[in-house]
């Protein structure tokens, strides 16, 4: 080794500070250093454990989506019948297609049922399941004359889950009676555009109902239900 190495070394070994003399100045900022590395430690641990809640929740929000849309489509999955609600079966007039009665239908209908025998009928109307074809339901436009003159939409009902536009309306009548086997409800809904007394009536008889709408001169259907059900 030459003369410069040895002085270089020398001098080295003379700046170099014993350590524990080090150690001692120099604690203070290695303890914050060793903080410091903690708190790095567990920010990093606790974004790795979010990391790791984040991806245990994305399954369970899935669980949850699942079980809100299950929630939401039981009743359809159960037959549609949910407490309070209508069955799944119900429909509306999207469901149905609706064909002019020809004379002889009329003529059938008006035989097969002796409550309409009094009746002029000017007009009917079929409705049928698109999906079936099936008869849904009739409208009759018909007429009587007894004391006084009575105009009727006559509505028979061949699938009681037919839900026709008015159908509500018919729900909540206020007087009850009966006459020739039939239950008979009806209510006094005020006039029509034309000043005619204005009744909704609902009959049934061996499970089918008829939703009559009459109107008439006279403050009263006494004499029309008399005459129509009686017989």
């Amino acid at each position: 080794m030459g003369r410069f190495e040895r002085k270089i070394k020398q001098r080295m070994q003379r700046n170099v500070e014993d350590f524990d003399v080090w150690f001692a100045k120099n604690r203070e900022k290695l303890g914050n250093f060793a903080a410091q590395s903690d708190e790095e430690e567990e920010s990093e641990n606790g974004v790795k454990k979010l990391k790791k809640k984040a991806k245990w929740l994305i399954p369970l929000a899935f669980v949850l989506l699942a079980v809100c849309v299950t929630l939401c489509f039981l009743p359809v999955m159960r037959g549609g019948q949910a407490p309070g609600s209508q069955p799944a079966l119900t429909f509306g007039d999207e469901a149905v297609y609706n064909a002019e009665m020809t004379d002889e239908q009329i003529r059938e209908v008006q035989a097969a049922k002796p409550v309409l025998s009094d009746f002029y009928i000017a007009a009917g109307r079929s409705a049928w399941l698109i999906k079936d074809d099936s008869l849904v339901f009739q409208t009759l436009d018909a007429e009587l004359e007894l004391t006084d003159y009575y105009l009727v939409t006559i509505q028979i009902e061949y699938n009681q889950y037919y839900n026709f536009i008015a159908k509500y309306m018919y729900e909540e009548l206020e007087t009850e009676t009966s006459s020739g086997g039939y239950q008979i409800r009806y209510s006094q809904v005020g006039t029509d555009d034309s000043g005619l007394y204005l009744y909704r009536m609902r009959t049934e008889k061996d499970g089918q109902t008829i939703y009559w709408e009459i109107h008439c001169f006279e403050e009263s259907i006494g004499q029309f239900i008399e005459q129509v059900f009686a017989g």
